[in-house]
């Protein structure tokens, strides 16, 4: 892997990084200021939305287990992974492609690991891949995550994991929202599953949608998807027209008042 170092700059002269996201790991704001550096060099959105949270120390309502995970995290686009270990190293990776049960390897020229503390006060650091190497970076096994060569980035060739949290890469909330038609299947899938009325499954179908198509829906495009329960059908058709009111709203232009515009 090749090795990036996190830029540091002068930071007294920035102002302190929002903690606007649900972690218990990512409490300290250069810690997330170096994670969103990271995304931002490569042009990656650098907002968080916490997917999944486990723990091997206390009670969390994710508990920790595979099925979980999935049931949380597949078909989500892109995310990061952040690990705390048992002897207080913070790291973990990027995603660009979404989790699945396949049980094959997904190919990713963008996914990248990095280690954000370390007992040897290195400074965050970022680790691609190299062209010529084939390894895996972050994959499930029967017990949970594991990610990658972690020797750099744990202290250990292994580890054992004192919290996991899994994030889905979002538009920064301090950056201009994306509009509802511009959306990805990505977009649209997460979307789905965060309707609490609907059944988690329901978003399978919604995966090959864009959000364009999506606004553009109706109860028989719904019903052509393969979905044939009315009442999930009227739900979707329901949020879908909210969605699009939504969208309307955002793309309205803004006319600017002046003395000029009235005779």
């Amino acid at each position: 892997m090749n090795n990036y170092i996190a830029r540091n700059g002068n930071h007294k002269s920035r102002k302190q990084e929002h903690l606007d996201f649900d972690s218990s790991i990512l409490t300290k704001s250069n810690h997330v200021r170096a994670l969103r550096d990271f995304l931002s060099e490569d042009e990656i959105p650098s907002g968080l939305k916490l997917l999944y949270r486990g723990s091997t120390q206390r009670n969390t309502q994710d508990g920790m287990n595979a099925a979980t995970f999935h049931q949380k995290c597949d078909n989500m686009g892109s995310t990061v992974t952040v690990v705390k270990n048992i002897e207080g190293y913070i790291f973990g990776g990027y995603a660009d492609k979404s989790w699945k049960q396949s049980g094959q390897s997904i190919h990713s020229d963008k996914s990248f690991l990095f280690g954000l503390h370390c007992h040897d006060v290195k400074p965050p650091t970022k680790l691609r891949v190299k062209e010529d190497k084939n390894i895996d970076l972050l994959f499930l096994n029967s017990n949970f995550i594991n990610i990658g060569t972690t020797y750099a980035l744990s202290g250990n060739e292994t580890f054992t994991p004192e919290e996991v949290e899994i994030f889905q890469v979002t538009q920064n909330p301090h950056q201009q929202s994306l509009s509802p038609r511009d959306w990805d299947n990505t977009q649209v899938v997460a979307w789905v599953k965060n309707k609490k009325r609907l059944s988690s499954d329901v978003s399978e179908y919604f995966s090959n949608i864009t959000g364009g198509e999506l606004l553009a829906m109706g109860r028989e495009d719904i019903k052509d998807l393969g979905i044939r329960n009315p009442g999930t059908v009227a739900l979707l058709v329901e949020n879908i027209q909210k969605l699009l009111e939504e969208d309307n709203k955002m793309s309205a232009p803004l006319i600017e008042h002046s003395k000029y515009c009235f005779g």
